[in-house]
């Protein structure tokens, strides 16, 4: 169990380090342009974000990060169009999640913090393996999250990945079991644009 947890600390610790370099703007408006992320092809991520029961490819997911019938390119623009009504940015939406993680990590597991005035308490568990950031950004995490909200006794399941995918590509996933979509952050966490 001790060792479950060093990892959880160290998959939080690199991920967190993350914070300060959340970029500061939302998605591109040319999202309909775009042919490729990474300078990898669109056809090429598409594939690869898919379900792949049986790959050793570690940037695959058994249940996928979108559903086999999905676009990429379509979850992206619906979910940016989601965002951009709110008059906030993707960063504005990762961001309490590596908040909780950092205080997660600076109270060596203590569960409790507050965070726009509100009470939250996070668990981290340590996954079934690692799993790779699709993009080819060297991004990896063996962990997951559950962050639950005192005053309603609501709560969101997280893998410890997907606050980095949301910052940095404006991705939530797809039709599969670790998305979350942008208006679930949004009313869990009761976000509002800086103004």
């Amino acid at each position: 169990m001790a060792e479950q947890k060093t990892n959880a600390e160290k998959t939080i610790h690199q991920l967190t380090k993350k914070v300060n370099q959340i970029p500061k703007y939302s998605f591109p408006n040319y999202i309909e342009s775009l042919s490729s992320i990474n300078s990898i092809p669109l056809h090429i991520l598409n594939d690869r974000l898919k379900p792949h029961k049986l790959s050793q490819d570690p940037r695959h997911s058994a249940t996928g990060f979108i559903s086999k019938n999905e676009s990429l390119m379509e979850i992206l623009i619906q979910d940016n169009k989601i965002v951009k009504r709110y008059g906030l940015t993707h960063a504005d939406l990762a961001y309490p999640f590596f908040f909780a993680l950092s205080e997660f990590e600076k109270q060596k597991g203590e569960t409790d913090f507050y965070f726009l005035s509100r009470r939250f308490s996070i668990e981290i568990s340590v996954s079934g393996g690692i799993q790779h950031s699709p993009f080819d950004d060297g991004q990896k995490s063996s962990s997951d999250g559950i962050i639950i909200r005192y005053d309603t006794q609501k709560q969101i399941q997280f893998s410890c990945l997907l606050p980095y995918l949301i910052a940095a590509y404006g991705f939530y996933e797809g039709n599969v079991p670790y998305r979350l979509a942008p208006q679930t952050i949004i009313d869990f966490f009761e976000l509002k644009p800086n103004k």
